[in-house]
């Protein structure tokens, strides 16, 4: 590798690195303005190959050129859940069972107070849900309290003294013992289902891999060109779909923030995630999360090496719905087994109205290699 080249390795790895860091540091997507979105955006164009193109391969048999057809008209991408997804162990979480059922057991027993506040924070966010306390009048109090109670359910009275002098214009002794009676009784109550709720997380700990419909995943290439590609997922008679993602500047800020979330798959071996440290992160406000969000990519991103001819890239939402409305198509690349059949050529007409590129991809003479030929509107011969 040449020095110039080996500095744009460099450049690219860097801009790419914080491309993840400011996606790792949102918690959701309110948390950034517009701006900061459109920042980010214009940094990950300059990661993406081919000054921003990514490509899709679609088989041209029976339902899935019809779905395709369709998907292309009506200006939309189908997102699949990865339960559907033909590698079975894809966005699947490595980790070790018994050894994080062990290490969450022992962190839960010595750090209920920490469960506490969480559960409390939880009832905060979702009133409708009885958590801890009765009322929801009681939250606040026991919210400023439970800083103030140790593992064994014991008060520090004097610091919860100076922070109710710090909340309230009027403080008395009453109101200490009062506020030290309710955080305790919550704690004690707390403790009658805390056995309940530690099998519950055993049981969801143990479910992880099996309950995964959230995730979706869009996948796309780096190249239109690889045989590899066309044979696996068209079976030599398919076509490619272009993406241009650089139209999404002229469009509304909401696809950008969709379609920033877009990753370059890892090839290698998964690494074992520490599950019991990230599940701490949950409980304890001073971890740090982003860090363990960049855990949990990893996880997604990373693909056994036997599938790096795919030279994927993905974009992962959650929660959302298969059809996402996104007009950046710009070329489409044909197989001449599937140019010549009647059905293609609604998807000409298509192509031509919507001022799309078209390639044939057909064998040379010598059926040695693949051209890929411009197809321009009533041409007889390629």
């Amino acid at each position: 590798m040449n020095v110039f080249a080996h500095e744009f390795s460099t450049f690219m790895k860097n801009q790419y690195e914080e491309h993840l860091a400011f996606l790792n540091s949102l918690p959701d997507i309110n948390h950034a303005t517009d701006e900061d979105y459109l920042v980010a955006f214009k940094r990950l164009l300059k990661i993406l190959p081919n000054n921003g193109k990514l490509y899709k391969y679609k088989s041209g048999s029976g339902s899935s050129f019809n779905n395709t057809y369709q998907s292309l008209k009506n200006n939309y991408i189908w997102i699949p859940n990865i339960n559907d997804f033909n590698d079975k162990f894809d966005c699947s979480i490595n980790y070790d069972y018994e050894q994080t059922k062990k290490a969450l057991l022992e962190y839960l027993d010595n750090n209920k107070n920490i469960v506490f506040r969480y559960h409390l924070k939880k009832e905060k966010e979702h009133p409708e849900i009885r958590y801890v306390t009765h009322y929801k009048k009681e939250n606040e109090y026991l919210l400023m309290s439970s800083a103030f109670i140790d593992s064994e359910g014991r008060i520090d009275r004097f610091g919860l003294s100076m922070k109710l002098k710090e909340c309230f214009s009027v403080y008395s002794e009453q109101l200490l013992r009062d506020i030290e009676k309710l955080t305790i009784n919550a704690f004690n109550f707390m403790l009658k289902r805390y056995d309940a709720f530690k099998k519950e997380l055993m049981l969801s700990l143990g479910e992880i891999n099996n309950n995964r419909d959230s995730i979706h995943v869009f996948c796309l290439c780096e190249k239109y060109n690889l045989n590899s590609m066309w044979a696996h997922y068209c079976k030599n008679c398919g076509l490619v779909v272009e993406y241009d993602f650089t139209k999404l500047l002229n469009q509304d800020i909401s696809f950008i923030k969709h379609c920033i979330s877009l990753y370059k798959v890892k090839y290698c071996n998964k690494p074992v995630l520490d599950l019991a440290y990230l599940f701490k992160t949950l409980y304890d406000e001073k971890q740090n999360v982003a860090s363990e969000n960049m855990s949990i990519l990893e996880q997604l991103i990373s693909k056994d090496k036997s599938w790096g001819f795919e030279k994927e890239w993905r974009l992962i939402l959650l929660d959302i719905d298969n059809e996402m409305p996104l007009d950046i198509v710009s070329a489409i690349y044909i197989d001449y087994d599937l140019f010549v059949k009647k059905k293609c050529i609604k998807l000409l007409s298509l192509a031509n109205k919507r001022k799309w590129k078209v390639f044939v991809r057909k064998q040379n003479e010598l059926k040695t290699k693949y051209l890929y030929i411009r197809y321009k509107t009533g041409q007889t011969k390629l």
